[in-house]
Order: structure tokens, then C-alpha cells, then sequence
């Protein structure tokens, strides 16, 4: 069950990971749903990368 809003008007609310999900099992597009997940894992890799530059990596126990 999806909690979701399903995307509302011209899909104003529809996150990168309901749009990979229904791309791959709603439309049975697999290769645009892959390609979404890599564009997805490029930016997040991307976000994490500068975090950890711009941020103190130590890590205190």
C-alpha cells in the first residue's frame, strides 16, 4: 500500500523513487526504470561526496 500522493497535478509530488518503482513494475519499462536508478544513485553519491568534503569527517566515540 502506497501512502503516497501518486504524483498530484502534472506529477508535482511524485518522489525519484515512486517514478523508478512505477516505471519498472506499473509500465514494465525496465530500462527506463534502470536508468532512473542510476541518475538516482549518481546524484546521491554526488550529495554524499560533498558532505563529507565540506563537513568534518572524524568521527568521535
Amino acid at each position: 500500500m502506497s501512502t503516497q500522493a501518486m504524483g498530484g497535478p502534472l506529477n508535482s509530488t511524485k518522489s525519484a523513487a515512486l517514478y523508478i518503482y512505477q516505471k519498472a513494475f506499473t509500465y514494465f519499462e525496465m530500462a527506463e526504470a534502470a536508468s532512473a536508478s542510476m541518475v538516482l544513485f549518481i546524484i546521491i553519491m554526488l550529495v554524499t561526496l560533498l558532505q563529507m568534503r565540506f563537513f568534518d569527517k572524524r568521527v568521535n566515540y
